[in-house]
């Protein structure tokens, strides 16, 4: 559990530290998969990274808990609409809809915990 923990942190802290070399980023918006962030699985370690990464760069942060796959797609979009600069999905279920979030939104920067891309596009 712990190297669970540990890897969705470095993953959460180092993407954004690299990313935040390029660019000023400023917010991070976290949807989770079906569940809540005390899940006590990838949505609460994804949540705690996240956390870790606000204290380190003083970033604004947000999080969507997620009552059904059919709302997937809704709250990626409500991250970009309230401006967040990186989206941060959790789990493979989230896979296409992040993937086509991050295809008509190239100038936000998209983080999938759990889940692999055939052919990543530069943003994700």
């Amino acid at each position: 559990m712990r190297k669970l923990l540990f890897l969705v942190a470095l993953i959460l802290g180092v993407v954004p530290a690299a990313v935040m070399a390029q660019d000023e980023i400023e917010s991070v918006c976290l949807v989770t998969d079906v569940g809540r962030v005390d899940d006590g699985g990838f949505n609460q370690f994804s949540n705690e990274g996240m956390e870790r990464a606000a204290e380190e760069f003083d970033l604004e942060t947000t999080v969507i808990e997620t009552s059904a796959p059919a709302e997937f797609e809704n709250n990626i979009n409500t991250c970009i609409d309230e401006g967040f600069d990186v989206v941060v999905t959790v789990g493979y279920s989230l896979a296409d809809a992040t993937a086509a979030a991050a295809a008509d939104n190239p100038d936000n920067y998209f983080i999938n915990v759990d889940a692999s891309f055939a052919e990543p596009l530069p943003n994700l």
